[in-house]
């Protein structure tokens, strides 16, 4: 499963959901969507769960998580991935914001995949612009 269904998937999911938990251990260890091999953690349907991924993934990365209750009850996952004025005005200025009115662990698990896309996009567009590049060279 790509990242933008996962994205998708995760936005209409209504429930905990074992595909999708292998879909978003996948995409955490970057693995081409070949899947998991190991029965991920619940995601989907733990906070512990989730948190613990976004942890190890993103060691430091700033996170919330917000209930609300104006207009339509939701929940609301926040991730940082880049401190220092980075701006996205499609992901909402420097913050993933990602509605869920299923749980706050679905709320969570989203931005976390939208922050996978964003951050590999962003090394994707390094990667294609010219200019000097850090080569590491071996010392004897």
């Amino acid at each position: 499963m790509t990242l933008d269904e996962l994205i998708d998937r995760l936005g209409k999911a209504t429930g905990p959901d074992v595909s999708l938990d292998y879909a978003i251990q996948s995409s955490a260890d970057n693995d081409n969507g070949r899947g998991a091999l190991i029965a991920p953690l619940p995601y989907t349907a733990s906070l512990d769960a989730i948190v613990a991924l976004v942890e190890r993934v993103a060691p430091g990365m700033d996170w919330d998580i917000g209930h609300h209750t104006i207009e339509r009850p939701h929940y609301q996952g926040i991730m940082y991935p880049f401190a220092g004025g980075f701006t996205n005005t499609e992901e909402g200025g420097g913050a993933l914001m990602a509605d869920h009115f299923a749980s706050p662990a679905l709320a969570l698990c989203l931005a976390f995949a939208r922050m996978i896309r964003l951050v590999r996009n962003t090394a994707q567009e390094a990667a294609r612009k010219p200019g000097p590049r850090l080569r590491i060279v071996a010392s004897t």
